[in-house]
């Protein structure tokens, strides 16, 4: 048995929040403030896709060049806590999350050093940085560039110089700038930058190997230890030159081009620029840059002291700018930012996008000549009242209450809400995070010996490519997700902590082989991966030698190869072919574990391992002699003695003895079908089978019954037994896992009944449907529907099923419910809608069908008052049925009206809350971009969309609305296909889920370009989901792979 204890989530959480806040205090004593301002906007800069996900190696690079007191051992693993799916993708938001936690707490227990640090930061706002000019060629000898006069202003500057700027500014309590941009140079040429030392002598950054004080960043060239300094579009940093507290720090550029018309590679450089140098201000957080005027004489230019109404109105908002030739404030379009200079994937300022005004002699801002950079593109401030107020009003557009955005190459208007006019939501990844908290559902469909116990009292088993580790006691899950496929077998090693796992080989990405994980339970560490890429199509069954650690494993090719691992060494052992079309099962003898035994298609086989030669040979095959050969052997087990027990699709039980192949006892005719499943108890043998009973058979000559237990209709055959602790665990072909006490004395199963909750339930085959209830007894219940007839209740806040409905021979696509559960509504593959009256003591209390048009059904929606079910059929028409209760209190259904308009099939459906003007207002989003608004009362059209803008819906699954519109323009929505998407219950976060199975987290509404979000994989498709009313939970389908996936919202 091991000892080792396993700490939770919390508890591991909770820990290293502890050395986070001891490494800041340790930071603090070495004047090492956490910049977590600087921080993220570094890291939201880096995150290019908008994904929330930056390779771990950049974090470490942007911690590094930040000097952050973060670091070695405990920024790995802060590193390796984000990241959720252990491929090196770092979810940054969490990562900022923990450092949120961590200084906060630091702060509430040491408030001195939080009042120092707002001190200080308070002197960093209220100092500026002035840039001097060097006039004169009889300047002291320090001096390393003579300027020369010009007239030239600097008119550009990138987005990317100016965080440096400002980084310098923030970070350096006394600093004084100079740049000297002198001759014109093509765009990425190397510029000298040096740092000066307030006695004039040059200072080499002492953290970089590279010369001239130069310090690469990640991403960013650099050649022959000078910075690569692009004017245009730039990527350069001034990081490395920052000085050491109160020095003055003059940076110095050889080069920079000032012209901002761009230069061909082959054509010379003609132009007569000259030195010029600029000054820069901070005011409120943000950077002015002015160009000075160049003198002859050795008179320092006075600072300038920039008009604050209007430095405000520009740094705090990046949507307003300066008229020229005015300096009256202006509002720059928001459609047009992103290819203006502002938006994410632009860091080039032109003239377009930031206006220039001049100074005179006397450095006061008049004309053109001074830029006033807006804020890092990271997220948008809104402008706050005061600000406006100061400012003149801005010119409106056209018309302000329509949005444009284009999608899939089509332009889409929306009219925006009254209380969204004029206000810019930010690009930032909500607050609110995932957490997998529960899988619902077991493969017991098509896999066998796939239950194991752990010896640290858990409970291992697998659905999708997820394996599932579950506390009974506790009743919690932990989840073992490193697999890429579905997992199709799994073996427990004798030590009770090392797991083995086995996957499919993937159908649509390429280099995703079938292959086996060893992985430890108690840490979920992968130990090795074994035989990638040798095993095809994917690993029917696994099994360990009792002792020892070799895995023996069979794959799915044709010839069914078998395959003995020494899992230490991670080297194949022996091959062998077994020659059959369908196997079964494998298993090790418990006494000699040289011996291997193979069942399937009208085969037994021993087979003998030779470690030293490498082979593994055929020793004998089954010899059946008097006894009636089944076609297939389904399952095998060895007792303590070393006999083998079998058990046929006949319903029969053989007893091979040890070291034999003759039949040496039978249970004839133990099953009404097949056996699928064999386990010993306490001198008792327990089979399962097909017909959904267990018995026990004591094991005797005579095998004489000893117990029957029975599953529920609903759950089909018996896939599954085992034993853990005084309970068994039963795992069902419907992919269900129950409990029973054990009979402690006499037949184990003699007098027990199933405990009424199962330990999980779920669905055997595809699953789409999906819906929550409102009410808020019912709050945290969901329900879904599935290609297999299968209709299941959940309780999220339980982590339990609650009821389980089957019909057999229905295909259910869709489903639909009441805000309590009583009335559920599902849509099915031949065109019919079925509504189910149910209770949750008596189960189903009626249920009437009705056919809606011609083809699937792809969605239903209960309207509000239940009185009326929108049905959008594969025909693209959309169908409105009313529901009506008759005077036997049996409910009717009639079809009322037929809406058509969609040019395509309709993907989702949303009722108004209630009437609007009289009528109950329904909204509809086909496949092919269409968003249409109907009048339910005559089935009409609604032409005029303008009224729409004000009406609560009661639900939000429309994927073309304005809350929704900035999506499109995600990567995850452009690399595949958006299948599902969601609003929680205060209209605060949006999910959307795709057809590579990947839940992205936005904020909402979420309604411009480039906006972050936080990324999951959970299945391999997600084809619905749904917040839960309590707003506490997220919950996904996958489709095929018949897996129900609960989120905790954090």
């Amino acid at each position: 048995m091991s000892n080792v204890v396993t700490m939770t989530s919390e508890e591991r959480d909770g820990d290293l929040l502890k050395r986070l806040e001891g490494q800041i205090a340790k930071g603090v004593t070495r004047n090492e403030f956490c910049n977590l301002p600087e921080l993220r906007q570094q890291l939201q800069a880096m995150d290019t896709n908008r994904t929330g996900c930056i390779d771990k190696i950049q974090i470490m690079d942007i911690c590094n060049d930040l000097n952050f007191p973060i670091y070695g051992a405990l920024l790995k693993g802060l590193l390796r806590r984000c990241d959720e799916e252990n491929n090196g993708a770092v979810s940054w938001p969490e990562v900022m999350s923990f450092l949120d936690k961590a200084l906060k707490t630091y702060y509430d227990h040491n408030p001195d050093a939080l009042r120092a640090q707002a001190a200080l930061e308070q002197q960093r706002k209220s100092r500026s940085v002035t840039l001097e000019e060097k006039m004169s060629t009889s300047e002291s000898s320090d001096t390393l560039h003579q300027s020369q006069p010009s007239d030239t202003s600097l008119d550009t500057m990138t987005s990317q110089t100016s965080k440096d700027i400002k980084y310098i500014a923030q970070t350096q309590p006394y600093p004084e700038l100079i740049i000297t941009a002198p001759t014109p140079i093509p765009p990425g040429s190397p510029v000298s930058l040096n740092r000066r030392t307030s006695d004039g002598a040059l200072a080499l950054n002492k953290n970089s190997g590279m010369t001239n004080g130069m310090r690469q960043l990640p991403n960013r060239p650099a050649s022959a230890g000078n910075a690569i300094f692009q004017p245009f579009g730039s990527n350069s940093s001034l990081r490395s030159l920052v000085g050491r507290k109160g020095e003055k720090t003059t940076l110095v550029s050889d080069s920079i081009d000032t012209n901002p018309t761009p230069m061909l590679s082959d054509q010379p450089n003609t132009s007569t620029h000259k030195s010029q140098e600029v000054k820069v201000c901070l005011v409120d957080d943000s950077i002015s840059v002015a160009s000075l005027p160049t003198k002859t004489s050795s008179t320092v230019a006075p600072q300038v002291t920039p008009d604050k109404s209007i430095m405000n109105a520009n740094t705090r908002d990046p949507s307003i700018h300066v008229i020229p030739e005015t300096g009256d404030v202006k509002s720059i379009d928001s459609q047009n930012m992103e290819g203006k200079g502002f938006g994410p994937t632009n860091s080039t300022l032109t003239e377009e996008s930031l206006n220039v005004v001049s100074t005179n002699d006397t450095g006061v801002c008049k004309e053109k000549g001074q830029i006033i950079l807006p804020p890092p593109s990271s997220g948008q401030c809104p402008v706050n009242d005061d600000q406006v107020q100061e400012s003149t009003a801005p010119p409106s557009p056209p018309d302000n209450r329509i949005m444009k955005v284009t999608i899939n190459g089509k332009d889409r208007m929306f009219w925006i809400p009254d209380d969204c006019i004029d206000k810019v939501p930010p690009l930032d990844p909500p607050k609110e995070r995932l957490q997998l908290e529960w899988v619902y559902g077991y493969r017991g469909n098509d896999c066998r010996s796939n239950i194991y116990t752990l010896s640290s009292g858990e409970i291992v088993y697998f659905i999708a490519h997820i394996a599932v580790l579950y506390n009974k006691q506790q009743h919690s899950q932990r989840h073992y997700k490193e697999h890429t496929e579905e997992i199709k077998c799994i073996s427990v090693h004798s030590d009770g902590v090392k797991v083995a796992t086995g996957q499919n080989s993937g159908r649509h990405v390429k280099n995703n082989n079938a292959h086996i994980r060893l992985w430890r339970s108690d840490t979920l560490q992968t130990l090795c991966i074994i035989g990638m890429g040798q095993f095809e199509k994917g690993l029917l069954c696994l099994t360990f030698a009792k002792l020892g650690d070799r895995l023996v494993a069979i794959d799915n090719s044709t010839d069914h190869v078998m395959t003995v691992w020494d899992t230490n060494s991670n080297t194949k052992l022996a091959t062998a072919q077994i020659g059959v079309d369908v196997v079964c099962d494998i298993g090790v003898n418990t006494v000699n574990p040289d011996i291997v035994v193979t069942i399937g298609r009208e085969h037994i086989a021993w087979w003998r391992l030779d470690d030293t030669a490498g082979s593994l040979d055929l020793q004998q095959t089954a010899d059946y002699e008097k006894n009636m050969k089944a076609r297939f052997v389904i399952c095998m087990m060895h007792n303590e003695r070393g006999d083998l027990i079998t058990g046929d699709s006949n319903g029969t039980i053989y007893i091979w003895s040890y070291g034999g192949n003759t039949v040496t006892n039978i249970v004839k005719h133990a099953h009404d079908g097949p056996v699928f499943c064999l386990a010993m108890l306490k001198g008792t043998l327990l089979s399962g089978g097909r017909d959904g009973n267990i018995y026990g058979w004591t094991w005797s000559k005579n095998m004489d019954p000893a117990g029957t237990l029975q599953l529920p209709k609903t759950e089909g055959g018996v896939r599954m037994i085992q034993i853990h602790k005084d309970s068994l665990l039963i795992g069902t072909t419907m992919n269900s896992v129950f409990t029973t006490d054990i009979n402690l004395s006499g037949s184990p199963i003699m007098g027990i009944s199933l405990n009424d909750d199962p330990l999980t339930q779920g669905h055997f085959d595809d699953v789409r449907g999906l819906c929550v209830l409102s009410l808020p007894e019912t709050s945290s219940h969901f329900i879904t529907a599935g290609y297999d007839g299968i209709i299941c209740a959940f309780d999220s806040s339980k982590r339990i099923g609650i009821w389980k409905h089957f019909m057999k021979g229905i295909h259910f696509l869709c489903a639909d419910s009441n805000k309590n559960g009583s009335l559920v509504v599902c849509g099915t593959k031949n065109s019919k809608i079925i509504l189910l009256e149910l209770s949750e003591e008596l189960g189903v209390l009626d249920d009437q069908s009705l056919e809606v048009g011609k083809g699937k059904i792809d969605q239903v929606r209960l309207s509000p008052s239940c009185d009326l079910i929108a049905v959008a059929s594969h025909n693209n028409y959309i169908y409105l049925v009313q529901v009506k209760v008759r005077n036997d209190l049996r409910r009717s259904m009639d079809i009322v009206q037929t809406l058509k308009g969609h040019s395509s099939s309709i993907c989702s459906l949303d009722w108004s809350n209630s009437p609007y003007c009289n009528v109950l207002v329904l909204r509809s989003c086909s496949t092919s971009m269409e968003l249409l608004f109907w009048n339910t009362t005559n089935g009409e059209q609604i032409a005029d969309q303008e009224d729409m803008k004000r009406i609560p819906w009661a639900s939000h699954q429309c994927r073309l609305t304005y809350g929704v519109a900035g999506v499109w323009s995600s990567k995850q929505a452009q690399d595949s296909e958006v299948l599902a998407l969601d609003v929680n219950p205060e209209e605060t976060v949006l999910a959307l889920g795709n057809s590579k199975g990947y839940l992205n987290v936005f904020r909402h509404p979420c309604n411009q370009n480039g906006a972050y979000s936080h990324r999951y994989k959970g299945h391999h498709c997600i084809h619905s989901l749904r917040f839960t009313s309590d707003n506490k939970h997220l919950v996904t389908v996958g489709g095929r792979d018949a897996c129900i996936l609960q989120w905790k919202i954090n």
